[in-house]
């Protein structure tokens, strides 16, 4: 029984992990895409890309990316440890 809440859990821990960073990466297309009246940059969250240094941009790609990926890894796993968990509980019934 634990070891089912432990995989329902990490199902659940997933797929919010995923739902967020789909709509955080959402986010920060429509917001780069939204002219700004002040300056003619990419903006991200409100920040301009274009007077930023290229490597803060770079570790916002490379953050989001990690963010996105973590929760497909996660989400994966934590959905085979709960197909596992059903199927193993079907053969003991």
């Amino acid at each position: 029984m634990k070891k089912k809440l432990n995989s329902v859990f990490w199902f659940i821990f997933g797929l919010i992990l995923l739902i967020g960073s789909f709509v955080v990466g959402f986010l920060a297309l429509d917001s780069s895409y939204q002219a700004n009246a002040n300056s003619n940059g990419i903006n991200f969250f409100g920040f301009n890309l274009v007077s930023l240094p290229e490597s803060i941009v770079v570790l916002f790609s490379f953050l989001t990316f990690l963010m996105v990926a973590f929760a497909f890894i996660s989400f994966f796993i934590s959905f085979f440890f709960l197909i596992a968990s059903k199927t193993k509980q079907n053969k003991n019934n």
